[in-house]
């Protein structure tokens, strides 16, 4: 009898004839054929269940559990990772790991470890990372701080389907990365977030100017006008209008500022205030990124009077002013809860070896005609004599009514050592405009990226 041939995605009828493909019970699975390339039926468990294989396999080349002296390595052997999707790596011990301890390493050959990626371990915390294979052969190699372990457990898990699910206590840190060169996965902003990228952080700024002009160009914070930038690194001084804002005051007794020196490097410090009384830094700042409330007198407080951060000069009000921290709810010298305990500065400078990669900026207009707002960098910010490094656009939109939200995923890079800030116009009467950037900051490589 002539079998008939079906089309794909032919619709079933009762009575159609066909193959009948025959599978063999075997409750336990195993081979039914004695010679690798022989023939072999399909086989089933007591419930007519297919076999099929979908466990996990632990690398006995890259698990351990014998403890290491100080300063000790733990080099794995290579294993061939081709027919497996994932790996997870589990790991613990009463040692926090070298600086960069544990290198998750990929090859080609099993020979040169081309790809590496490297992360500290702190001392008994257990931590759980996740990765795609990056090339044909995996292992692990671990440096073991510069005390001798009492305990020692890694393990490492190859998964021949889905990715693995990641599962550790609450608090405990966690990580899935993607080690394919190309790309990363979702958890990218976690990792960064929670300093599981080596050298790498997530940050943002934000800022504000609720008074625009007509048709004149201007920076985007809460000082008004242009910034004032500085070509020669001094030191600044910080005054209230309040005098309860003061070391033993019931207001903001302190704050943090964070900055560049002269070289550009990053640096911050604490300074107690003395109300209406200026008080100057200890540092020379060359840019100042950031000031916010540090210590306050009242629970759930913040500074009573507006806070201003100058230029060091002999009068206090003819320095150049950097930030400003002002209010936002209640009566200034009535209400604890006044002040908004950070300067509104919608602009940063990236410090000396590292470098910044934009992902997503937020524009929200506070206006009854459209607005234009432009994002600029300008590297080069240590130069102090013609030529100068010019201002570049990196972004900009006009006619602004409506909040906006726009994300880079191709990742601005910013230099080192670069400013980075926003610009707005007012159209037709007094506007304003909040911002915000989020942007990873990484160390710098020997290429500048």
């Amino acid at each position: 009898m002539k079998i008939p041939n079906y089309q794909e995605d032919h619709v079933h009828r009762t009575g159609d004839w066909g193959t009948f493909v025959l599978a063999v019970r075997k409750d336990a699975a195993g081979a039914l054929a004695g010679t690798d390339g022989d023939y072999i039926p399909l086989t089933t468990d007591s419930s007519g269940k297919l076999h099929v294989s979908d466990s996990a396999t632990v690398s006995t080349n890259n698990s351990s559990t014998a403890t290491l002296a100080g300063d000790a390595v733990f080099t794995g052997t290579g294993d061939d990772v081709t027919n497996y999707a994932s790996i997870s790596i589990l790991y613990k011990s009463d040692v926090a790991a070298a600086a960069s301890g544990l290198s998750i390493q990929f090859s080609q050959d099993g020979t040169n470890w081309d790809v590496q990626l490297v992360g500290d371990l702190g001392a008994k915390t257990f931590q759980v990372h996740g990765l795609k294979p990056a090339a044909k052969f995996f292992r692990i190699v671990y440096t073991n701080g510069s005390a001798a372990q009492s305990f020692f457990r890694l393990q490492c898990i190859f998964h021949p389907s889905a990715s693995p699910v990641l599962i550790t206590r609450a608090g405990q840190p966690q990580s899935t990365v993607d080690a394919t060169p190309t790309r990363q996965t979702a958890e990218i902003d976690l990792d960064f977030a929670r300093k599981h990228i080596p050298g790498g952080r997530a940050f943002f700024f934000f800022g504000k100017n609720d008074a625009l002009q007509n048709g004149v160009f201007e920076d985007v914070w809460n000082g008004g006008g242009d910034i004032q930038w500085q070509t020669v690194a001094a030191k600044v001084k910080v005054q209230s209008t309040n005098a309860a804002d003061t070391s033993d005051g019931s207001g903001l007794r302190s704050v943090e500022i964070h900055g560049l020196d002269a070289n550009g490097a990053d640096q911050d410090e604490v300074l107690a205030l003395s109300g209406v009384t200026a008080v100057e830094s200890a540092l020379t700042y060359i840019r100042v990124n950031l000031v916010h409330n540090e210590e306050v007198g009242t629970y759930g407080g913040s500074h009573e009077g507006n806070i201003e951060v100058r230029v060091t000069n002999a009068t206090f009000s003819n320095g150049a002013l950097l930030a400003s921290l002002t209010g936002q709810e209640g009566l200034v010298n009535v209400s604890s809860q006044y002040g908004i305990g950070e300067a509104q500065n919608g602009f940063t400078s990236i410090p000396l070896g590292k470098v910044a990669y934009i992902t997503r900026i937020e524009v929200i207009p506070n206006a009854s005609k459209p607005i234009t707002i432009i994002l600029y960098e300008r590297d080069g910010l240590l130069t102090v004599s013609a030529p100068f490094q010019p201002r570049r656009i990196i972004w900009q939109e006009e006619e602004v009514e409506i909040p906006i939200e726009k994300e880079f995923k191709s990742h601005i890079k910013i230099k080192s050592l670069t400013d980075l800030f926003f610009r707005a116009e007012g159209n037709g009467q007094t506007s304003g405009v909040a911002v915000w950037l989020d942007y990873y900051l990484l160390d710098e490589d020997a290429s500048g990226a």
